[in-house]
């Protein structure tokens, strides 16, 4: 069984749980060390048939623009190559994703910086009107959901984790395979196993001031080399499609 863990949070969970429970299965891969605990834990699951196999980035489409390429995605968006920008990338839903922390935190900022929203949800319309009403609209593009998520990547010089909770973050690691620099406000969940102080930046509360704070030291003084070479690392090995696979494949061979 590879469960995705969205099922945690609704009250299919309870039922799935016992019935994995009662009528076991092989196997039971968790896509974070944090799933696997809350599996075992919360769902009786046996340990020893658990496993751990993370999802993964792939690294041809998500991967360093170049200076040309970046300032091409920033003039798609209707702004100078020069002009700093920070980002968010996911659902629109402001109690699990925060995305109107995001907009509170640009607010914090120097009116040169822009942000850049990049998804849709059910709280679009909320969060559109909080903009107008904190008088960003000047500051924020909006593009909707995208067939080609790179270009937001590309056009962002940092990427901002404002979610309470998330089960493992592709979006972070998306941003760091790009060579996005990434500060997040704390956050429950297998997102923890991916993004900490080595291979980004994670605050010690939920404060915009303190986001902007951080953002404004990574836009002047950039990602250190010792810490770039962690992310790439962690990328390359815990997070690339061809190793995760090839695990999954070989768990598939020991259970047939």
């Amino acid at each position: 069984a590879h469960l995705d863990t969205s099922a945690r949070t609704s009250p299919v969970y309870g039922r799935v749980s016992a019935w994995l429970h009662k009528y076991s299965s092989n196997a039971l891969v968790c896509i974070t060390k944090y799933i696997q605990s809350d599996y075992v834990k919360r769902g009786g699951y046996a340990q020893e048939l658990t496993h751990v196999i993370s999802n993964g980035v792939d690294q041809t489409v998500f991967h360093p623009p170049t200076l040309a390429n970046k300032a091409k995605a920033k003039q798609a968006f209707g702004w100078q190559p020069d002009m700093p920008v920070i980002g968010y990338v996911g659902r629109l839903e402001c109690q699990m994703k925060g995305v109107d922390d995001f907009i509170k935190v640009l607010g914090k900022l120097p009116d040169h910086i822009k942000g850049l929203i990049a998804g849709d949800g059910p709280d679009r319309a909320y969060i559109e009107n909080f903009v107008r009403q904190q008088g960003l609209q000047d500051r924020i593009h909006f593009t909707g959901l995208l067939t080609q998520p790179y270009l937001a990547y590309a056009a962002m010089d940092v990427f901002c984790l404002t979610s309470r909770w998330e089960p493992f973050g592709l979006v972070v690691a998306e941003a760091l395979a790009c060579h996005i620099p990434v500060v997040g406000f704390p956050c429950q969940g297998g997102v923890n196993e991916l993004l900490t102080n080595s291979t980004g930046y994670v605050l010690n509360e939920r404060c915009p001031e303190a986001m902007a704070v951080a953002i404004l030291d990574i836009l002047k003084s950039g990602i250190p080399s010792k810490k770039q070479e962690d992310i790439q690392r962690k990328i390359l090995t815990d997070y690339s499609w061809d190793s995760n696979t090839e695990k999954l494949a070989n768990l598939y061979r020991s259970i047939i």
